[in-house]
C-alpha cells in the first residue's frame, strides 16, 4: 500500500460507488450517529431521530456495546459507575432508543444506560482521558456485520472506489455534512481493484449516506478512529457517492 502511493493518481469527479474502510465507517457514521442517539440530544432538542423513525437501509444495525470482548471502551463500568451494557441505537435500519449518562437521564425522566463516558480531547490520548469529565456519548461503536465477504463487495461493483483511508474524516456532527482528502484508495474496475488513488475529494452527507448502502462485509475490525475513539466496524458500500478530482 505503501509503494502504491508513489504512483496514485487524484479521482476523476463523478457520482460513483465508494467502499469504506471499517476505520472511516467508525469516523463517518460515529461521529454522527452518536451525538443525535444520546440523551443530551434528545433533553437538548437537537436530535434528528425519534424511536421508530426509519433512518437507514434494512442492513445496517448499531450497537453502544459496554461489554464487547477486548473492545478500547470495554469496561464493566462506565465512569461514573454506572453498569455498561449493549444499547441498541439503530436496528436493520430502525431507531431504537436514546443513549443517557446520569445527569440527562434524571433530566429525562429516566435511569443510566451506562454512557458516561470520559473522553480527552486528543482521542488518541486514552490515558489523558482521566483529566475530562464524563459526558453522554456511545461506548464501542458496534456496526454489526454483515453476510458478504470484502472480496464480494469489490466483485460486485462494476465501477467504483475503496477507500482505506482519509486524510481527516469529521463530518458535522450536527447536519452530518462532510468533505475530506482521499489519503489511501483504489479505483474498482470490473468487479477487481485496480489504480492506486489519493488526493482529490469526497462528500456528502452521513444521514443521506446510511440510506444508500448497498453491502456491508462480514469482516469487522476492533478500531479507533481519528474522530471517534473506539469501534468494531466492517466495510460499508454505499451507492451515489460524489468524488471531487480532477
Amino acid at each position: 500500500m505503501a509503494k502504491d502511493q508513489f504512483i496514485a493518481e487524484e479521482p476523476r469527479t463523478e457520482t460513483t460507488t465508494v467502499i469504506f474502510s471499517p476505520t472511516s465507517v467508525l469516523d463517518g457514521l460515529g461521529s454522527v450517529i452518536d451525538p443525535h442517539s444520546t440523551g443530551s440530544a434528545k433533553v437538548n432538542e437537537i436530535s434528528k431521530f425519534s424511536p421508530g423513525d426509519k433512518v437507514a437501509t434494512d442492513s445496517l444495525t448499531i450497537i453502544s456495546d459496554g461489554l464487547y470482548p477486548y473492545g478500547l471502551m470495554t469496561s464493566e463500568f462506565d465512569d461514573e459507575g454506572v453498569p455498561q451494557r449493549k444499547n441498541v441505537l439503530v436496528e436493520r435500519g430502525v431507531f431504537k432508543d436514546f443513549i443517557y449518562d446520569q445527569f440527562y437521564a434524571i433530566k429525562d425522566g429516566t435511569k443510566s444506560t451506562g454512557n458516561g463516558l470520559r473522553q480527552d480531547d486528543t482521542f488518541f490520548v486514552f490515558d489523558g482521558k482521566y483529566g475530562a469529565m464524563p459526558i453522554n456519548r456511545t461506548s464501542n461503536f458496534f456496526v454489526k456485520p454483515g453476510n458478504k465477504t470484502l472480496e464480494q463487495l469489490i466483485e460486485e461493483v462494476k465501477h467504483g472506489i475503496l477507500v482505506d483511508h482519509f486524510s481527516w474524516l469529521t463530518p458535522d456532527g450536527t447536519t452530518g455534512n462532510f468533505s475530506s482528502e482521499v489519503r489511501v484508495g483504489y479505483y474498482i474496475e470490473n468487479g477487481e481493484l485496480t489504480k492506486p488513488i489519493k488526493g482529490g475529494l469526497i462528500a456528502g452527507n452521513i444521514f443521506d449516506m446510511v440510506k444508500n448502502i448497498s453491502g456491508i462485509s462480514n469482516q469487522s475490525m476492533i478500531t479507533s478512529g481519528g474522530s471517534v475513539l473506539a469501534g468494531i466496524c466492517p466495510y460499508i458500500r454505499f451507492e451515489n457517492v460524489q468524488v471531487a478530482g480532477k
